[in-house]
């Protein structure tokens, strides 16, 4: 009798444990007001993917291939969930390598976790469709400095900042963006750390040197004190600027499974006909 109300007990204070950290974490998924109100028909995908090993050496290692894979299924993943939501007219326009990291911070190189006796800087990779090089220079620069706003909890006190987020309203320039559908960019980047515990403690280090310069690598040493991957995503409507929806998780969105992938988008706005 005693046992059986002790393993009870014990069950009841897991459970307690279990729902009182589900209702005191985060939130950062954020669905604007005003998108309810905002047509999006047509959306370009700017992506940035990096994944890096903290091995028994100095510094990182880099595989070029292996990154190149993860973007494409991260493209993939991105297109299904769109596609899920009713847009059919989705275009990536830029994908790239570690924009975001830090350019003096030095990677060793590998093809196929082969070591290419080279050291390379970010950003390792950087590709453009349809656009410009200055016009992707101009999305990636936003995604750069809008980085922090993603990790922006949703709570009472941010609703009225987050309303106010937005970035310069632009459009694109050519034939192939002569268009009557209403526009949208949806910035997604992933940060896919694979470190050593045993250097736990240094990491923070590490991240403050490889972090956004415009966050002084703040966000990224608190975040991620272990190496933890996030994925951060912001979709802005183009002819406004306004920020319409945004969310940021501690996980790898190539990686998600369908359930963490629907809950990763549940509030992401519908197309619009």
């Amino acid at each position: 009798m005693f046992r059986a109300a002790f393993h009870m007990n014990n069950k009841m204070l897991l459970l307690m444990s279990v729902l009182l950290t589900s209702a005191c974490a985060p939130k950062y998924q954020f669905l604007n007001s005003v998108a309810a109100d905002t047509p999006v028909q047509r959306i370009y995908v700017v992506m940035d993917y990096v994944d890096f090993v903290d091995d028994v050496g100095a510094l990182y290692d880099y595989d070029l291939p292996l990154n190149r894979e993860r973007l494409d299924q991260l493209q993939q993943k991105i297109k299904s969930m769109l596609q899920q939501k009713g847009h059919e007219s989705v275009y990536f326009v830029s994908r790239s390598s570690g924009v975001l990291l830090d350019q003096e911070f030095e990677f060793e190189l590998y093809h196929h976790k082969k070591f290419q006796e080279k050291l390379v800087t970010p950003p390792f990779l950087i590709e453009a469709q349809h656009i410009s090089i200055p016009e992707q220079d101009v999305l990636l620069a936003h995604m750069t400095q809008s980085q922090y706003q993603a990790m922006v909890p949703v709570i009472d006190e941010n609703i009225n900042y987050l309303s106010r987020l937005h970035m310069e309203p632009m459009k694109f320039s050519g034939e192939w963006f002569d268009t009557d559908e209403a526009e949208a960019v949806l910035f997604v980047h992933v940060l896919n750390p694979r470190v050593s515990f045993a250097k736990g403690f240094g990491v923070a280090l590490a991240s403050t040197a490889i972090s956004l310069s415009a966050t002084g690598g703040s966000f990224y040493a608190t975040m991620m004190p272990h190496g933890v991957s996030f994925s951060n995503a912001m979709l802005f409507d183009m002819n406004s600027g306004q920020l319409l929806w945004k969310n940021h998780q501690q996980s790898s969105v190539e990686s998600m499974g369908s359930q963490s992938l629907n809950n990763y988008f549940k509030d992401f706005p519908t197309a619009t006909d």
